[in-house]
């Protein structure tokens, strides 16, 4: 059982710079307290056309796609700066989840492909006055549809860098059981890191993948 190495890391980065992780954890003081020019705020209803009626209406102009569609997150970005939306009237879970996600995006495609470790402080304000300054976007959509293997890959890293913030595997480790399988491994996901009932199921598959063998070679290692 275990994370990818880059996201064990940047959880430990994360937390370190903010004076270590604690439970239950606090994402949105973390991001205060990391300094990253990074707003956070919940919209009800999110989707693409609340996203730009909300900034529309502080001057920001996100031009207006062909249908809108659900969100239960989204983020923009610009240089070393941000500002992620989750559905106010999502169920707490869900919204910690959200958040962690975007802020991962935030983290490993956004920050780290800048070079940036820490926030800036003048980009964000600018674009609070009405100034355009967009250069990383996703929306975390509801609902599986066909994705390219590129954004399939980056959606797979935000996960479990999302997972990792919110449960470090060391401590999701020290609240196992020693044999503990998926079922185990999804409880606690989900009762005491406070993650989503469907990503703590995936996210235990993730850790404890099914293999498959063939009755006939399982017969045939015996001899």
């Amino acid at each position: 059982m275990s994370a990818p190495q880059w996201a064990w890391e940047a959880a430990r980065r994360f937390w370190a710079d903010v004076g270590g992780w604690a439970h239950p954890a606090d994402l949105r003081a973390a991001i205060d307290r990391k300094g990253l020019m990074l707003r956070v705020d919940g919209v009800a209803g999110l989707s693409t056309d609340r996203v730009r009626d909300y900034l529309a209406r502080r001057g920001i102009s996100i031009p207006r796609g062909s249908t809108d569609r659900p969100l239960r997150g989204c983020l923009m970005a610009g240089e070393g700066d941000g500002w992620i939306f989750v559905d106010a009237d999502d169920a707490d879970d869900e919204r910690r989840f959200s958040l962690a996600h975007e802020l991962a995006h935030y983290l490993r495609h956004h920050l780290e492909q800048r070079g940036h470790s820490k926030g800036t402080t003048g980009r964000l304000r600018a674009a609070l006055r009405g100034v355009r300054l967009v250069e990383y976007l996703h929306l975390m959509e509801r609902g599986a549809g066909f994705v390219s293997p590129d954004v399939r890959d980056a959606e797979e890293e935000a996960d479990w860098l999302a997972v990792e913030l919110l449960a470090p595997e060391e401590e999701l480790s020290a609240r196992l059981s020693p044999n503990a399988g998926r079922v185990e491994i999804a409880d606690v996901l989900r009762q005491t890191f406070g993650l989503p009932e469907s990503v703590a199921a995936i996210h235990s598959a993730r850790l404890i993948p099914y293999v498959f063998e063939c009755p006939l070679i399982a017969r045939l290692k015996k001899y």
